[in-house]
């Protein structure tokens, strides 16, 4: 079976871009990434293939991603930035693009997700037959995709990084119940991703055995699919170790949660 990981990123570090990399705890990571470095943390891995997602909320970033992807067989798609509030304005028409996604975790207003102006946006995004990806760092993320999923059945929606777990400090609610209101719904999915960085001393198979069992039994394995989050990950672990402890976490599951099945990947 082809490997995917479902979430990977690339950037340039340029003046005025990817603000986020100059706040406090990222600065192992505060650098240009390329296709070479990714290549070099996943060869000791089986990954093949990767999908690229956005870490900005800008055109530019898209662009970056395209043009790494023309030059980077390993790239089935892109998960692009579009302004959803804009009928998705400037969004290319690339058949690479699998999905939209905006940091709305860095948005000022909790309750952005649930904007009227940006549910019209996500609309059009299903109509394209794209996929939306959440990043889900709170209960109230988690709670408004799962109300888009039930607004917009024909949306597929992502909640990136399990919803984020408290698994640093072993905690449980309010993030098992709300990621179960998201699993209730049959058009959402979860991604196995991010969670080094959260775990913190319990990154071991052991250790966030707790949290993929409960999303296993919410989700099922048809509905999880792995990503990489990397270099985010370097903060924590490196590639091969992050892959290490899911790997043997998720020993005897369906194999499909490790084809990104979410995306409509082209061949």
């Amino acid at each position: 079976m082809t490997v995917v990981d479902a979430h990977l990123h690339l950037w340039r570090r340029r003046p005025g871009r990817y603000g986020w990399l100059d706040t406090k705890g990222v600065g192992p990571i505060a650098r240009t990434w390329d296709a070479d470095d990714a290549c070099a943390a996943l060869a000791p891995t089986p990954v093949d293939r990767v999908v690229l997602v956005q870490a900005e909320n800008s055109h530019a970033d898209t662009r970056d991603m395209l043009a790494a992807a023309d030059a980077w067989d390993a790239a089935a798609g892109v998960v692009a930035w579009a302004p959803l509030a804009d009928d998705l304005k400037g969004l290319p028409d690339d058949p690479r693009i699998v999905g939209v996604r905006h940091l709305n975790h860095d948005e000022p207003d909790p309750a952005w997700l649930a904007r009227p102006e940006n549910l019209r946006g996500l609309e059009q995004v299903a109509a394209r037959g794209l996929a939306f990806d959440v990043v889900g760092v709170t209960e109230r993320h988690l709670r408004d995709a799962a109300a888009i999923a039930r607004a917009l059945p024909e949306l597929t929606v992502i909640v990136d990084h399990l919803g984020s777990p408290p698994i640093a400090q072993q905690g449980w609610e309010p993030w098992a119940s709300a990621l179960t209101a998201v699993a209730e719904q049959s058009n959402a999915w979860a991604k196995i991703s991010g969670l080094s960085t959260l775990a913190g001393d319990h990154y071991t198979p052991a250790g966030i055995a707790r949290y993929l069992e409960h999303a296993r039994e919410r989700f099922g394995e048809e509905r999880l699919m792995y990503g990489g989050d990397w270099p985010v990950c370097r903060l924590a672990e490196t590639y091969e170790e992050m892959w290490r402890v899911v790997r043997e976490a998720t020993q005897g599951w369906d194999e499909q949660v490790f084809a990104a099945r979410a995306y409509r990947l082209p061949s």
